[in-house]
């Protein structure tokens, strides 16, 4: 993997749907800001197919000395504000939910709610034919388009007349469909209103992938969450793990320029997710030295919790620290992104600034905390990562086009 990434800013997506808050943060790499600058919030909607602006949304910019300034999200769900460098930057996601993100070296941007919706232009729509074998039906992938009910639309990511094309024939099954087998066409023309005919012969069954882990340290492959396996299409599969919990095995079609793996692992009551993209092989083999965040134990009733970094080996780039408490008779929700917990240490009981001071808990007040450590080496800009309160599979939620390695501590839902 490349050297890590200086985090400069970080810009963010949070969401509360039914008090479980998502937060994708967007590493910025360059040198640090020693003066003021300015912090762009974008907030959008995302219950919807298509996220909308947040309108009135409340966003608070605080400096180390704790000068407070707010602003309130426009008709396009934006608001900007002056922060000076290590400031905070406080957004109301829910009525009762906030994200807290210390530590802001400006200028940088944050996305609060959901990102603005992607739009491309279709340039050509193609039907695709086919009768895969001992199958329900099967699935369209390519590297610039989006699957229709009949076919392909390929879109302006297409930068000429020529892409790579993926089928993949299934069986229904839950959760997962099972792939029977699959066609690629690695140079498909595009031809706007053609067909593109999968040949009988075109199909071939999925490829055997193992996964071998290594320096576990104690951990093996999670029994709760499975693994999965994917490849750079987004055809995803899940795995199975040996009894001793160093192998994972899985079949998807092994195409493309990279296997993408999602790793789950336990050790006794602590828990780790780990994406890894590797390049495109059958036995790929991930040393967990080099990718592993650090294990933390669960905060205790005092606050107290505990690291182990492996001696130095596992590495974080940002500590992710929730909150829940009830205030007034409302649950209330807060999760802070800063730098990277480094060592065993206690958990401060949080410090909500002057617009929500009425959430505020007080010493009495029964407080849930977790800690999460966050390691981001990627290959690619920007890198992404995905934290949540209650973790769920990780690999849902990184982009396709991600080239890295995200490890995230906790245990997936």
């Amino acid at each position: 993997m490349s050297p890590r990434e200086t985090l400069v800013g970080a810009k963010t997506l949070a969401y509360d749907r039914r008090m479980r808050t998502v937060v994708l943060v967007v590493l910025i790499a360059g040198c640090s800001s020693t003066t003021r600058g300015t912090v762009d919030v974008a907030v959008y909607d995302n219950t919807t197919p298509t996220p909308t602006a947040i309108v009135g949304a409340t966003v608070a910019f605080e400096d180390p000395d704790g000068t407070i300034a707010t602003a309130m999200t426009d008709e396009n769900g934006a608001a900007s504000g002056e922060v000076a460098d290590q400031g905070s930057v406080w957004i109301q996601i829910g009525v009762t939910s906030l994200v807290a993100y210390t530590d802001v070296h400006p200028p940088a941007s944050l996305v609060g709610g959901a990102p603005p919706p992607a739009t491309h232009a279709t340039i050509a729509t193609m039907a695709v034919t086919g009768t895969p074998p001992a199958s329900d039906g099967f699935v369209v992938y390519s590297s610039c388009g989006t699957a229709t009910a009949t076919g392909i639309a390929f879109d302006d990511r297409c930068s000429q007349p020529i892409t790579r094309l993926l089928a993949v024939a299934f069986t229904t099954h839950d959760p997962d469909p099972i792939y029977t087998s699959y066609a690629y066409f690695p140079n498909q023309q595009i031809h706007d209103g053609g067909t593109i005919a999968i040949a009988d012969t075109s199909w071939q069954p999925p490829d055997e992938v193992t996964v071998q882990l290594t320096r576990l340290e104690g951990g093996t492959a999670a029994t709760t969450t499975l693994p999965r396996l994917a490849n750079d299409f987004g055809a995803s599969q899940p795995a199975t793990a040996s009894n001793d919990g160093t192998t994972i095995t899985g079949a998807i079609p092994l195409v493309g320029d990279h296997v993408r793996l999602f790793i789950p692992l336990q050790r006794g009551s602590d828990f780790e997710q780990i994406y890894v993209v590797e390049p495109t092989t059958s036995a790929p083999l991930v040393d967990f030295y080099t990718v592993g965040a650090p294990w933390i134990d669960e905060p205790d009733a005092s606050g107290s919790f505990s690291l182990d970094d492996g001696g130095g080996f596992l590495v974080s780039d940002l500590a992710v620290t929730t909150y829940a408490w009830t205030a007034d008779h409302l649950p209330v929700q807060l999760e802070m992104i800063g730098p990277p917990v480094t060592q065993t240490g206690t958990v401060a009981p949080p410090q909500l600034p002057a617009p929500w001071a009425y959430l505020q808990p007080n010493t009495v007040t029964p407080i849930d905390e977790h800690v999460r450590a966050i390691r981001i080496d990627s290959t690619t800009e920007p890198a992404v990562v995905v934290e949540e309160s209650h973790l769920e599979n990780l690999a849902d939620h990184v982009p396709d086009d991600f080239l890295g390695v995200i490890a995230a501590t906790g245990e997936p839902e």
